[in-house]
């Protein structure tokens, strides 16, 4: 996933450059046959960018839906190994969880307004691609807070279980708002590194949850 965020951030930039240099270079001739054919390299990497920012921004969706149950799958375990006192305690944890629900819906029709709108004229183009921005902050917004109340709650469940602080990385808490503006303002830099560290943050929280969750089933079976 991580190899994903970078691939996807060194396209879009790739793009941005070769498209900045034909039209700094060659502004009377702005189509697939400058020279070099640059526009149309700089096309074909935006394909490739947005293609690969789809995959991604869906793997994110994955990664976090798979915890989600296997967190299910493990509480559901612990809630039978437990005793009578802690199960209330379990139970409200399970309960929690599963109230957790990404709106992988909003990341669909954003998907398909994105698609239409690259093979759509100019105009229709801006219409399909404001829609698309709008599924894809409903998108974003509803991961941000999956993710950040996933971490925490784990974090405070293992520590109840095991006895001690057992803190995992957290996903930060972020508001769509505030990346849609910090992306304006510094021409999508912001957002391209958002790209890596949230791909990393993610993949961070996973490789260490499944270490602790592995403690804490040693813990709950016992010696």
């Amino acid at each position: 996933m991580v190899i994903l965020g970078v691939l996807s951030t060194l396209f879009s930039i790739s793009a941005s450059l070769s498209l900045r240099y034909a039209i700094m270079h060659f502004p009377h001739v702005m189509s697939f046959y400058t020279p070099f054919g640059l526009i149309g390299i700089s096309i074909i990497l935006s394909l490739i960018a947005g293609l690969l920012q789809l995959l991604l921004l869906f793997s994110w969706n994955r990664a976090i839906k798979n915890n989600i149950e296997n967190t299910k799958l493990l509480f559901q375990f612990i809630q039978g190994k437990i005793s009578e006192s802690k199960r209330e305690s379990i139970i409200l944890f399970l309960h929690k969880i599963s109230q957790l629900e990404i709106a992988t819906w909003a990341f669909w029709i954003y998907a398909l307004f994105y698609t239409v709108a690259l093979i759509s004229g100019i105009g229709l183009k801006v219409l399909l691609n404001i829609l698309a921005f709008i599924f894809l902050a409903i998108y974003l917004q509803s991961l941000f807070s999956v993710s950040f109340e996933l971490s925490r709650l784990k974090s405070t469940a293992y520590s109840y279980f095991l006895g001690k602080p057992a803190l995992i990385t957290e996903i930060k808490g972020r508001n769509v708002i505030i990346v849609a503006i910090l992306s304006i303002i510094t021409f999508t830099i912001y957002w391209l590194y958002l790209l890596i560290k949230i791909t990393y943050e993610i993949s961070s929280f996973i490789e260490e949850d499944q270490r602790v969750r592995q403690g804490v089933l040693e813990a709950i079976k016992g010696p």
